[in-house]
């Protein structure tokens, strides 16, 4: 299976003109595009342009088919928008060739069922399979991830990979030191180009002294806290907040184990950056969670130094180190025994 990825990124390396270095942004070639809505919505306008660079000519009056011409870009980038009564959805989609047919429909928002005619379409969809395979071991997945990044060193592609990474390795400071070693050798036209990931990753190890213990928190009672980690084996760190549909749903879960984690000494905290005090109060009475809950009260907040996506969870040693990291329950419970 990997020979066959391997086969199909290289076919794409090979074929695709957006990965020249030194190539110009915006060839002279124009290429056909279709795009083909498969449900039935009440759809107004269609926008199709590249990231963050919207004309007035990319927008189109809504059909089930639409042609287009589209400009060839080093990139190879594209967004699709769609907007109408009580919709308004949003895809990017990587593409290149010419006579490319994108197949989309409505579910949920806006889903890409299939692009014909564009190996590099192929070659990430492919990736995108391969990555959903690693998903459910943060290791193997890690080591797809550095494996496919190399192969892609000299693609924009690289970037996105490089997003993943950060997202799924937000307090692994050792495994983002080694991706920014990576990215460090990356030709000037891939580090420099607007969604390099150089700068964020920069910003993110500027801080990686940073402990947990570090957080300026308080209880639901207005009082200052710390969190001790000395009490039981290990702390589970829950970050959340109250509007977030999947923290809370995987706050249930919690509630549903909670005695499986006092049988493995395991103390769980929330902490949580609602910018609403009484929001979150309200919000913890309700759910009436059996565990601690802070809430961070520094005006500077340092909670993004840990979380790029909510939730997100650590567990730590009796000494405060970090043991595990995830975004996914699921992994935290399988590592703790649960």
């Amino acid at each position: 299976m990997n020979l066959v990825i391997h086969l199909l990124i290289a076919i794409w390396l090979i074929s695709t003109p957006w990965l020249s270095i030194g190539q110009s942004s915006v060839n002279s070639h124009p290429f056909n595009t279709h795009l083909i809505c498969q449900s039935k919505a009440e759809i107004s306008t269609l926008i199709f342009a590249m990231p963050d660079a919207v004309e007035d000519k990319d927008f189109h009056d809504f059909k089930d088919t639409i042609g287009l011409i589209r400009p060839d870009t080093s990139l190879n980038l594209y967004t699709i928008l769609l907007y109408g009564k009580g919709i308004k959805a949003r895809k990017d989609v990587w593409i290149n060739g010419d006579d490319v047919y994108i197949y989309y429909s409505l579910k949920d928002g806006l889903q890409i069922d299939s692009i014909v005619n564009s190996s590099a379409a192929t070659a990430i969809a492919t990736f995108y399979k391969m990555k959903a395979i690693k998903e459910h071991n943060l290791d193997s997945l890690n080591a797809f991830l550095f494996d496919q990044l190399r192969v892609l060193y000299t693609s924009v592609f690289s970037t996105e990979i490089a997003q993943m990474m950060i997202r799924y390795n937000f307090g692994n400071f050792d495994l983002l030191e080694r991706l920014q070693n990576e990215l460090d050798h990356q030709q000037p036209s891939i580090k420099n180009n607007k969604f390099s990931q150089n700068e964020k990753l920069k910003g993110i190890l500027a801080f990686k002294d940073l402990k947990i213990s570090d957080l300026v928190l308080a209880n639901k009672d207005s009082v200052s806290a710390t969190i001790k980690f000395d009490t039981t084996q290990y702390t589970l760190i829950d970050f959340w907040f109250s509007a977030c549909p999947p923290c809370l749903r995987d706050h249930k879960l919690l509630k549903e184990k909670y005695s499986q984690f006092k049988d493995k000494s395991v103390q769980i905290v929330g902490i949580s950056n609602d910018q609403d005090f009484q929001k979150w109060k309200h919000t913890i009475d309700i759910h009436q969670h059996p565990w601690v809950n802070y809430i961070e009260t520094d005006s500077t907040s340092k909670i993004f130094r840990f979380a790029s996506s909510f939730p997100s969870y650590y567990v730590l040693d009796r000494q405060g180190n970090i043991v595990k990291y995830s975004t996914r329950i699921e992994e935290i419970l399988y590592f703790l025994g649960i």
